[in-house]
């Protein structure tokens, strides 16, 4: 059985077209083999950031966590996290994270009460966050 023919290709043209795709194309390119998921750097927090901009990710309320290091969606992370320093464009997006790092971390004690898209909630382990 041959190779598919993008595997096929010089190697010196896969860090070119590396380089011209956004973030959710090469993280989906990494996602399709071992070897890309090799050869493709892990998005530093500051692509991230930028990439939260975006329209993709506005779109789906995609929020870049500075712990993991990944998107979580808005309801994973408490109001003042999300919101004006720390918001999208905020100043302090950098130091944004989510509940279940802020809990792992003991920054958010079990049984604390956080705001959530409005709602108050009290953290918990393992699922994150349930109603008051």
């Amino acid at each position: 059985m041959s190779s598919p023919p993008i595997l096929r290709l010089p190697v010196e043209l896969y860090g070119d077209i590396i380089d011209q795709l956004d973030l959710q194309d090469r993280i989906r390119l990494a996602w399709t083999s071992r070897y890309f998921t090799s050869i493709i750097a892990f998005p530093t927090y500051d692509e991230f950031l930028e990439a939260e901009t975006r329209k993709w990710a506005m779109s789906k309320s995609l929020f870049a966590c500075s712990i993991c290091a990944r998107f979580q969606r808005l309801e994973a992370f408490a109001d003042d996290m999300r919101k004006n320093k720390r918001g999208r464009f905020g100043a302090e997006a950098r130091t944004r994270y989510c509940l279940r790092c802020g809990v792992d971390r003991g920054w958010y004690s079990i049984g604390a009460v956080v705001t959530v898209m409005g709602q108050r909630m009290a953290l918990c382990q393992p699922q994150g966050t349930s109603t008051d």
